[in-house]
Parts: structure tokens; sequence; C-alpha cells
């Protein structure tokens, strides 16, 4: 907090057992991560860092480390910083993620 306003250019959610996301399982993912910053200018466009939008990816040349934007399905926001991960088959079902791996 910086005079009593919170200024985090992102924030976490931690998802334990609530079947959001769009992983493989079916009901979504469990114990993940997400990390959305930046808010894009363009609510309209899911543009990637080489400069296309994701409907031009078909026709571009290969990359397969291109990052884009990413419209988040729960709060239907365009984002320019979002990252999400899981430390799947390193914990088990009941275990704590020790404090000292953050």
């Amino acid at each position: 907090f910086k005079d009593g306003k919170l200024d985090d250019k992102f924030f976490y959610v931690f998802h334990g057992c609530d079947g959001a996301g769009i992983m493989h399982d079916c009901e979504g993912d469990i114990k993940y991560v997400e990390r959305i910053g930046q808010i894009s200018d363009d609510q309209d466009n899911l543009w990637c860092e080489d400069g296309i939008t994701i409907q031009d990816i078909p026709t571009a040349d290969y990359n397969p480390r291109r990052r884009c934007n990413f419209r988040h399905p729960g709060l239907g926001n365009v984002y320019a910083d979002y990252e999400a991960g899981s430390a799947w088959n390193s914990y088990g079902a009941n275990d704590r993620i020790s404090e000292d791996e953050f």
C-alpha cells in the first residue's frame, strides 16, 4: 500500500478445488495460480508480441513461443500482462506449499 491505496500493477488469484480454468481436465483446472497484470488498451483485439493479432497467427511465421494478450473468461477483460501456472505432480491433494518457496 502507498498512501493508503493499493498501488500494485498486478494481482494474484489462487485456485484451489474450484474447477475454474481452461486446463485439460473435465471441470477446469485445480490448484493453479494466475498472475493478472495490466489491462490492454485495446479491448477488441488480442495483440501478440510480434505486432500481429491472434487472428493473424494461422498465416504468420511459425513462432512456438509467441506471447499474446489474454481475454480472461471470468473477468471479461483483455490483459496485456497475464501468466498462469501449476505445480502439477509436485504436491499431494492435502499438502501445503511451503512459504519459503514464494
